[in-house]
Protein backbone atom coordinates (compact mmCIF):
# COMPACT_ATOMS: atom_id res chain seq x y z
CA UNK A 1 0.00 0.00 0.00
CA UNK A 2 2.84 2.41 0.74
CA UNK A 3 4.41 1.66 -2.73
CA UNK A 4 0.52 2.93 -4.44
CA UNK A 5 0.62 6.03 -2.13
CA UNK A 6 3.83 7.49 -3.43
CA UNK A 7 3.26 6.16 -7.70
CA UNK A 8 -0.01 8.29 -6.95
CA UNK A 9 1.83 11.35 -5.85
CA UNK A 10 4.29 11.16 -8.56
CA UNK A 11 1.57 10.53 -11.50
CA UNK A 12 -0.04 14.08 -10.41
CA UNK A 13 1.02 16.60 -12.35
CA UNK A 14 1.85 19.65 -10.44
CA UNK A 15 -0.29 22.63 -11.46
CA UNK A 16 0.23 26.46 -9.90
CA UNK A 17 -1.77 26.71 -6.92
CA UNK A 18 -2.54 28.50 -3.97
CA UNK A 19 -0.23 26.65 -2.15
CA UNK A 20 2.38 27.47 -4.93
CA UNK A 21 1.82 31.19 -4.77
CA UNK A 22 2.73 31.04 -0.44
CA UNK A 23 5.57 29.63 -1.34
CA UNK A 24 7.37 32.53 -3.43
CA UNK A 25 10.25 33.64 -1.96
CA UNK A 26 10.16 37.25 -1.30
CA UNK A 27 7.99 40.41 -0.07
CA UNK A 28 4.36 40.98 -1.10
CA UNK A 29 3.78 44.45 -2.83
CA UNK A 30 1.73 45.26 0.50
CA UNK A 31 4.70 44.04 2.50
CA UNK A 32 6.92 46.27 1.49
CA UNK A 33 4.84 49.48 1.43
CA UNK A 34 4.69 48.73 5.22
CA UNK A 35 7.84 48.42 5.33
CA UNK A 36 8.81 51.34 3.94
CA UNK A 37 6.40 52.84 6.01
CA UNK A 38 8.04 52.13 9.16
CA UNK A 39 10.96 52.48 7.90
CA UNK A 40 10.08 56.00 7.03
CA UNK A 41 8.65 57.24 9.84
CA UNK A 42 11.91 55.86 12.18
CA UNK A 43 13.84 57.81 9.84
CA UNK A 44 11.63 61.20 10.39
CA UNK A 45 12.14 60.18 13.95
CA UNK A 46 15.23 59.94 14.57
CA UNK A 47 16.19 63.15 11.87
CA UNK A 48 14.33 65.14 14.03
CA UNK A 49 15.72 63.91 17.50
CA UNK A 50 19.40 64.38 16.38
CA UNK A 51 18.23 67.82 14.86
CA UNK A 52 17.14 69.17 18.23
CA UNK A 53 20.39 68.25 19.81
CA UNK A 54 22.24 71.76 20.36
CA UNK A 55 25.51 70.71 19.46
CA UNK A 56 24.65 69.63 15.71
CA UNK A 57 23.31 73.23 14.62
CA UNK A 58 25.43 76.00 13.68
CA UNK A 59 25.82 79.76 14.43
CA UNK A 60 23.61 80.72 11.57
CA UNK A 61 20.89 78.48 11.87
CA UNK A 62 20.70 79.63 16.10
CA UNK A 63 20.91 83.36 14.80
CA UNK A 64 18.16 82.23 12.59
CA UNK A 65 15.81 80.64 14.95
CA UNK A 66 16.17 83.66 17.27
CA UNK A 67 15.27 86.07 14.91
CA UNK A 68 12.11 83.88 14.30
CA UNK A 69 11.60 83.49 18.31
CA UNK A 70 11.60 87.53 18.56
CA UNK A 71 9.40 88.26 16.11
CA UNK A 72 7.01 85.55 17.27
CA UNK A 73 7.26 87.74 21.27
CA UNK A 74 6.40 90.49 19.48
CA UNK A 75 3.52 88.80 17.19
CA UNK A 76 2.08 87.18 20.90
CA UNK A 77 2.10 90.85 22.45
CA UNK A 78 0.39 91.81 19.63
CA UNK A 79 -2.45 89.55 19.11
CA UNK A 80 -2.57 88.82 23.02
CA UNK A 81 -2.92 92.29 23.72
CA UNK A 82 -0.78 91.68 26.82
CA UNK A 83 3.29 92.09 27.47
CA UNK A 84 5.23 89.64 26.30
CA UNK A 85 8.62 88.86 28.25
CA UNK A 86 11.77 87.42 26.62
CA UNK A 87 13.82 86.28 29.11
CA UNK A 88 17.71 85.41 28.02
CA UNK A 89 19.91 83.48 31.00
CA UNK A 90 23.45 84.35 29.80
CA UNK A 91 24.70 81.62 32.63
CA UNK A 92 22.48 78.69 31.47
CA UNK A 93 22.84 79.37 27.61
CA UNK A 94 18.86 79.66 26.90
CA UNK A 95 16.21 82.07 26.34
CA UNK A 96 12.15 81.98 27.09
CA UNK A 97 9.35 83.64 26.47
CA UNK A 98 6.26 83.48 28.69
CA UNK A 99 3.33 86.00 29.34
CA UNK A 100 2.00 86.61 32.90
CA UNK A 101 -1.35 85.80 33.07
CA UNK A 102 -3.62 87.28 36.35
CA UNK A 103 -6.07 84.64 37.82
CA UNK A 104 -7.80 85.44 40.46
CA UNK A 105 -5.78 88.28 41.54
CA UNK A 106 -2.89 85.91 41.35
CA UNK A 107 -0.05 86.26 38.51
CA UNK A 108 0.47 83.26 36.53
CA UNK A 109 4.11 82.70 34.01
CA UNK A 110 2.59 80.91 31.07
CA UNK A 111 5.40 79.77 29.17
CA UNK A 112 5.29 80.15 25.05
CA UNK A 113 8.51 78.73 24.42
CA UNK A 114 12.31 77.97 25.56
CA UNK A 115 15.12 77.19 23.70
CA UNK A 116 18.81 76.28 25.06
CA UNK A 117 21.86 76.39 22.88
CA UNK A 118 25.19 74.77 22.86
CA UNK A 119 28.38 76.48 24.18
CA UNK A 120 30.13 76.32 20.65
CA UNK A 121 27.03 78.26 19.55
CA UNK A 122 25.66 80.28 22.04
CA UNK A 123 24.92 83.42 23.78
CA UNK A 124 27.91 85.74 24.22
CA UNK A 125 26.35 88.76 25.65
CA UNK A 126 23.09 90.54 24.87
CA UNK A 127 22.69 94.49 24.93
CA UNK A 128 19.41 96.26 25.50
CA UNK A 129 18.97 99.72 24.61
CA UNK A 130 21.59 102.07 26.29
CA UNK A 131 22.17 99.78 28.80
CA UNK A 132 25.71 98.46 27.64
CA UNK A 133 26.98 94.73 26.79
CA UNK A 134 25.63 92.07 29.59
CA UNK A 135 27.51 88.89 29.96
CA UNK A 136 26.23 86.89 33.10
CA UNK A 137 23.29 86.54 34.56
CA UNK A 138 19.76 87.33 32.98
CA UNK A 139 18.41 89.66 30.75
CA UNK A 140 14.80 90.41 30.13
CA UNK A 141 13.36 92.52 27.09
CA UNK A 142 9.68 93.34 27.61
CA UNK A 143 7.24 93.69 24.63
CA UNK A 144 4.82 96.04 25.24
CA UNK A 145 1.08 95.33 23.61
CA UNK A 146 1.33 97.29 21.03
CA UNK A 147 4.50 95.37 20.30
CA UNK A 148 7.39 97.83 20.67
CA UNK A 149 10.41 96.93 23.06
CA UNK A 150 13.66 98.17 23.83
CA UNK A 151 16.21 97.86 20.88
CA UNK A 152 17.99 94.99 21.57
CA UNK A 153 21.04 93.24 19.76
CA UNK A 154 21.77 89.44 20.78
CA UNK A 155 25.60 87.90 20.63
CA UNK A 156 25.74 84.65 19.40
CA UNK A 157 29.16 82.32 18.71
CA UNK A 158 31.62 80.87 21.52
CA UNK A 159 32.81 82.91 23.99
CA UNK A 160 33.96 85.88 23.93
CA UNK A 161 33.99 85.90 19.90
CA UNK A 162 30.83 87.07 18.48
CA UNK A 163 30.35 85.25 14.89
CA UNK A 164 26.44 86.39 14.48
CA UNK A 165 24.66 89.46 15.88
CA UNK A 166 20.86 89.94 15.52
CA UNK A 167 19.19 93.13 16.37
CA UNK A 168 15.64 93.70 16.82
CA UNK A 169 14.45 97.46 15.99
CA UNK A 170 12.63 98.89 18.80
CA UNK A 171 9.46 100.50 17.05
CA UNK A 172 9.11 98.49 13.48
CA UNK A 173 9.57 95.10 15.13
CA UNK A 174 11.99 94.16 12.40
CA UNK A 175 15.46 91.87 12.95
CA UNK A 176 18.23 91.61 10.96
CA UNK A 177 20.89 88.77 11.33
CA UNK A 178 24.50 90.44 10.83
CA UNK A 179 28.09 88.08 10.61
CA UNK A 180 30.26 89.07 13.10
CA UNK A 181 29.69 91.27 16.13
CA UNK A 182 28.14 94.67 15.46
CA UNK A 183 27.02 96.85 18.31
CA UNK A 184 23.55 98.87 18.86
CA UNK A 185 23.76 102.21 16.87
CA UNK A 186 22.22 104.35 19.58
CA UNK A 187 22.77 108.10 19.57
CA UNK A 188 23.29 108.40 23.33
CA UNK A 189 23.42 112.39 23.15
CA UNK A 190 19.84 111.94 21.49
CA UNK A 191 18.22 114.30 24.51
CA UNK A 192 20.43 117.20 23.23
CA UNK A 193 19.93 116.98 19.86
CA UNK A 194 16.10 117.17 20.03
CA UNK A 195 15.99 120.57 17.17
CA UNK A 196 17.26 118.09 14.87
CA UNK A 197 14.24 116.06 14.28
Amino acid sequence: MRFKANIRNQARPCLPGPRSLRMRPGFTLVELAIVLLVMGVLLAVITSMVSSIPNLRSTETEAETLQGNLQRARNTALFTNSTFYLEFDLDENKYRGYLIERIHEKTEEKEKFEHSLASSNGLVAVSVGLSGRVQTGKVTVTFQPDGTAEQVAVFLGEPPLASQTVILNRYGGFTKVLDGEQPLELDREWSQNLEEF
